[in-house]
């Protein structure tokens, strides 16, 4: 997500800190490849025997989106922040999956569409601490890694915001 400059709405020192809202252009882009496979056995012919069936999944899918949106900043007296970005707006993200099983009959090839789903321009609240070589600008990422059934979910959240 990638918010480009825009104008301060509010502005407010609390308790040695500041609170500040801005408009801006606010971009996301999803991402998403997935792999899969799976297996079982099955009688083929009449002598009875067990026949072991592979099958495998392939899944992509992307999109990205711009609107106008809000991101707050959270600037507290010890150097840290805070900052999420808000937005009524979405994107859609469309794709792919491909699927191969082998069957008794031979293999078997599908594709089937994925989407178009709707992903929501927002961040959550993200915590960073102020380079004091760089006090005007708060930049960092953020990655987090989870398991989805048998794929792996990566979510990965860059920020890159300058005062003038």
């Amino acid at each position: 997500m990638q918010v480009a400059p825009g104008e301060t709405e509010q502005e407010v020192t609390l308790q040695g800190g500041i609170f500040a809202t801005v408009k801006a252009s606010v971009t996301g882009e999803y991402s998403k490849q997935g792999t899969g496979s799976s297996w079982y056995t099955t009688t083929c012919s009449a002598d009875g025997g067990l026949v072991r069936m592979d099958a495998t999944r392939e899944e992509h899918m992307g999109g990205s989106g711009a609107a106008e949106g809000k991101v707050m900043i959270n600037l507290t007296p010890d150097g840290s922040y805070s900052i999420a970005a808000s937005s009524n707006a979405a994107f859609s993200a469309e794709g792919q999956v491909t699927a191969q099983e082998q069957t008794c009959r031979g293999a078997e090839t599908g594709t089937q569409a994925l989407g178009p789903y709707l992903i929501a321009l927002n961040i959550p609240n993200i915590a960073g601490q102020i380079d004091p070589r760089l006090p005007n600008t708060l930049k960092g990422s953020k990655t987090e890694t989870s398991r989805v059934g048998d794929s792996t979910k990566t979510t990965t959240i860059t920020w890159d915001l300058r005062r003038d």
